[in-house]
């Protein structure tokens, strides 16, 4: 079961997903995109993750040092912000736990837009099982 800031949190990364879809990159956590390949570049050279964008929505920040940061330390404020339990961490935040449907589109997707819809859609699919898929 997913608590009421849980799901408002959720739906605030959602938005984030929308505003800036060329920032997500499932994998990635808070890190440069030099480091990744995009479907298209974001101006601030930062991709994120849902975890990610979690972070970066509590830390009120659109740009960190991502290289003074650690995945776990990303991962730890992203879950106590989304008040998750650490099997709906896994879920949540790694391609590799998501339900093939959405495994599949993720793939699949071919803009960066089609990846941000889909990270929404995961989001959306999450909050509606209780955070049990």
């Amino acid at each position: 079961m997913l608590s009421k800031q849980s799901i408002k949190n959720l739906r605030r990364v959602a938005k984030f997903l929308f505003a800036e879809p060329r920032r997500f990159n499932m994998n990635a956590g808070v890190e440069p995109t030099l480091n990744h390949v995009m479907k298209e570049q974001p101006p601030c050279g930062t991709a994120c993750c849902i975890g990610g964008a979690a972070y970066l929505i509590k830390n009120k920040t659109k740009l960190i040092e991502p290289l003074e940061l650690g995945w776990n330390r990303v991962a730890g404020e992203a879950v106590v912000f989304l008040d998750l339990q650490k099997e709906q961490e896994g879920r949540l935040f790694h391609v590799s736990s998501w339900p093939l449907a959405y495994k599949t589109l993720y793939n699949e997707a071919k803009t960066a837009h089609e990846l941000a819809a889909v990270g929404v859609l995961r989001i959306e699919h999450f909050i509606s099982t209780g955070g049990d898929e």
